[in-house]
């Protein structure tokens, strides 16, 4: 009930999310994992009501009057069987599955369950011994508690270091810089960690990790076995370059997230009657820059050398290749500043788009996703065919500036081609500071787009 009713919550549009200091403490109460045990003691039980009935007491108070939140309080809580403590059992032999390649710990946690005809997967998360103990659903894709994974290798037959492959920490050492350290500590006061590399929750809020839903491909879902990939929790993954289809990121008829948790991978727990395998997900040509996009991502991400590429030639001599993957990935994040809502008429973004994207209507109808899609594509084409590319970007800013300029304005401090060709040619052949001049080289660009003085691509349309 209480898992049911903080996704409800969280999914309703009146949220305050981050800012909501109620929430915020029942979140911490509800990591700490003590609570699902029965042994707990009762002073720590009747502090965790405490800041239960406190956060529901403030929520309700201050949204009492909407009838909107009702509406989307049913919409998000599942009816659910409970299931009795001492109808849990530990799955058999044959009911335990082996992890495929990539799969996400919800996935084979569901599939368990459906060996064993659970009605929900979240059984699984419970101790069938006495006193009780429960796995928080919400902390699967990011588990790191010595506990947790105990009782996971009771219920999935597997061991810490299996468990550990089917988190997103698997990708610590990709997505984040060695500097934030090799291991974080617990969130929850005094809960042992695994001796593993973890995720910061800075590189998760900075990437974009959800930990509730995901997103999948239809067609892989549809082959033998089905399951969810990892990666596909990852924000900058939207695309499967197996059937070149984008991902789907919602039920195509309520349009609720997917969640990673759920009874069916192929039923929407919500409308009950929808599958996912019902959506239509657009077809990228693979010679895209989206698809070559996210063909290399999912490279950086997945293979043991980045020297093994082995996709399109255009990223041959590419800088990406002569930095880390932690680094390709604060790029990413980077270049995302340069495609802020205010900056989309810039000429700098509008040159970009007219180069390396054609329509994004049809990519899908999930905003997000779309912005992801405008991000990849723009982000690899001026990494592509180094350096024409970019060289061709600036070119094409330039002439877009010639005539008359005012005097004094920033135009002189920024529009000196020349000398940007000049040092765009000598740094890309340096392989000593290739992240450093990348980095320049996105800097140099939001602050072309930002520079007071230099019209956007609408206002010179209609000065012309």
């Amino acid at each position: 009930m209480l898992e049911r009713l903080q996704q409800a919550i969280e999914e309703d549009p009146l949220w305050l999310h981050s800012s909501y200091t109620p929430a915020r403490q029942w979140e911490a109460q509800l990591s700490l994992g003590a609570i699902w045990d029965q042994g707990t003691s009762s002073e720590q039980t009747l502090a965790f009501l405490h800041t239960f009935f406190e956060m529901a007491k403030d929520y309700f108070q201050r949204h009492r009057h909407s009838g909107q939140s009702d509406a989307s309080l049913r919409k998000h809580i599942v009816s659910t069987p409970l299931k009795v403590a001492d109808q849990l059992r530990p799955p058999t032999q044959e009911e335990q599955v082996a992890p495929w390649p990539w799969e996400g710990l919800s996935s084979i946690i569901g599939r368990v369950a459906r060996a064993m005809h659970y009605e929900h997967p979240d059984w699984v998360l419970i101790t069938t011994d006495t006193p009780h103990r429960k796995v928080y659903s919400r902390e699967i894709p990011l588990l790191h508690r010595l506990a947790d994974y105990r009782v996971l290798e009771r219920m999935l037959g597997l061991d810490e270091a299996e468990i550990y492959h089917m988190t997103l920490h698997r990708f610590a050492t990709r997505l984040q810089s060695p500097r934030k350290g090799e291991h974080v500590a617990s969130s929850s006061a005094g809960a042992e960690s695994i001796t593993r590399p973890l995720l910061s929750r800075s590189a998760v809020r900075r990437v974009g990790i959800s930990l509730r839903n995901t997103k999948i491909c239809p067609s892989c879902l549809e082959e033998e076995p089905g399951y969810d990939r990892l990666f596909w929790r990852l924000r900058p993954v939207i695309l499967c370059p197996r059937h070149s289809l984008v991902l789907i990121d919602r039920c195509p008829n309520c349009l609720v997230p997917i969640p990673g948790l759920r009874p069916s991978p192929h039923k929407c727990p919500y409308c009950q009657h929808t599958e996912y395998r019902q959506a239509q997900p657009a077809l990228i040509p693979p010679a895209s820059w989206l698809h070559e996009g996210q063909t290399l991502l999912l490279h950086l991400l997945t293979a043991e050398s980045v020297a093994s590429w082995t996709g399109s030639l255009t990223f041959v001599e590419s800088p990406l290749f002569r930095i880390e993957s932690w680094q390709y990935f604060a790029l990413l994040e980077r270049f995302e500043n340069l495609l802020q809502p205010r900056l989309t008429q810039s000429i700098v973004v509008q040159t970009l788009k007219k180069l390396a994207w054609e329509d994004d209507q049809g990519i899908s109808e999930s905003q997000a996703i779309r912005r992801v899609a405008l991000q990849m594509a723009l982000f690899h084409y001026l990494l592509a065919c180094w350096p024409e590319n970019l060289l061709k970007m600036v070119d094409c800013v330039a002439n877009q500036m010639k005539g008359p300029q005012k005097k004094g304005s920033m135009h002189e401090n920024f529009w000196q081609t020349d000398r940007m060709m000049q040092q765009i040619w000598c740094a890309s052949g340096s392989s000593d500071t290739p992240f450093a001049f990348l980095l320049q080289v996105f800097e140099t660009l939001f602050t072309w787009a930002t520079t007071p003085g230099i019209p956007s691509s609408r206002e010179r349309g209609t000065q012309q």
